[in-house]
């Protein structure tokens, strides 16, 4: 929910905010998001008054920064979304992204199920828009289907995002801003913040994923003087596979996404990961913006949320494995030591999140899911040639 000010969005859940003892509150200065803030509701009847209070009292140094959309580049759009069995959410995305502000765009959602199970629900949709496109695809894999939704976009930017999140309305205009302002970047990600903190796992989650990659843009380049430490094998800091929009000639050229890798195939994960690694391995710019925001929502379920956390783990090891193949591999050798330090040490990037509460048993369902991983990579590798040959 977004108050009159327009300085604090709040993702609602299903309990009005005056039902809970704290309320978490992504802060926006001109649009775009500074900061978040934990705020202890005292009075359940004047919980907004508290949460602008603290939003005053921790960013009202943090300067305004207008968004100056580029008149001369609003070019055709793909968004493209792989579904399967969740048409309720689904609905919920689409309505958010065709609200957006960004007009020039097509939605094309690709029915990932293996008999069509989404193709009434999607047909149903396209009736009151039709710039709505189904696709079917019924091989398992997210990189399979995004890969196919691709090959039907007209879109001069191809931009993916998942069928469980809500956009925001500048969402897809600040990624195309992004790719405008920096001409040379062949691919934009942005920031995803949780949709809902309705249960513990959400919260942890939350504190271990990752996906808030910060309130700061920032341009990753191969040949920039201050390279982060790990670059470029450090893949979770450009962002991920549900914010991202890459121009269609760069995807074309890395020949998309790749199939061994991903959700729905034994790797499990990783093919967001390998997309980024490849753009900075030849050469290429990404750029991060965070006022490409989107809301994300969790798995609510402890089990559920270990076997992310899980697939995570495995889908890193994998696409490790993948390159361990390539010239890559004395680099990747090099910075073991250090990257092992950055997946372990409490006072990581990483890490440093998890405050108080945050059960260690997250981080060993990850690490034996990376234990996993070179296996499983070699499953999928086996299983994607035996497809292909079918």
């Amino acid at each position: 929910m977004e108050l009159d000010t327009g300085a604090v969005v709040i993702p609602s859940g299903e309990r009005a905010p005056k039902d809970y003892p704290w309320v978490w509150a992504l802060v926006l200065r001109g649009g775009t998001p500074v900061g978040d803030l934990s705020v202890r509701v005292e009075s359940t009847h004047r919980w907004s008054e508290a949460v602008l209070r603290a939003a005053e009292q921790h960013y009202a140094h943090v300067a305004t920064r207008e968004r100056t959309p580029n008149p001369h580049y609003s070019p055709l759009t793909s968004v493209i979304i792989a579904t399967r069995d969740r048409p309720a959410p689904l609905r919920e995305a689409v309505a958010s992204i065709l609200a957006g502000d960004h007009e020039d765009l097509e939605v094309i959602l690709v029915d990932n199920s293996p008999h069509g199970g989404e193709r009434a629900t999607i047909a149903s949709m396209r009736q009151t828009d039709e710039r709505i496109t189904y696709v079917w695809e019924p091989s398992p894999g997210i990189s399979r289907a995004r890969n196919a939704g691709a090959a039907r976009a007209r879109g001069e930017v191809l931009a993916f995002t998942d069928d469980d999140v809500i956009v925001s309305e500048r969402w897809l205009s600040s990624l195309i801003g992004a790719l405008a302002s920096h001409p040379l970047a062949a691919c934009a990600t942005g920031l995803i913040a949780p949709a809902e903190l309705e249960t513990s796992p959400q919260l942890w989650l939350a504190m271990a994923s990752g996906l808030n990659k910060g309130y700061a843009g920032r341009v990753f380049d191969r040949n920039a003087a201050d390279l982060p430490p790990l670059f470029p094998f450090r893949m979770g800091m450009y962002g991920s596979g549900a914010n991202l929009a890459i121009r269609a000639a760069a995807f074309t050229a890395l020949s998309g996404f790749d199939e061994v890798l991903g959700t729905g195939t034994p790797a499990r994960g990783g093919e967001d990961l390998d997309l980024f690694l490849r753009l900075m391995l030849a050469g290429q710019q990404l750029v991060y913006e965070a006022g490409a925001v989107l809301f994300h929502h969790d798995h609510r379920r402890v089990d559920d949320a270990l076997a992310q956390r899980s697939g995570y783990g495995t889908g890193l090891a994998a696409v490790l494995t993948k390159h361990m193949l390539t010239e890559s591999a004395p680099t990747l050798l090099r910075l073991a030591p250090q990257g092992m330090l950055y997946l372990l040490s409490p006072r990581s990037p990483k890490n440093v999140d998890k405050r108080h509460g945050y059960p260690r048993i997250f981080d060993l369902a990850e690490m034996l899911g990376f234990a996993r991983g070179p296996l499983a990579y070699w499953h999928s590798r086996a299983n994607h040639l035996r497809m292909r040959n079918q």
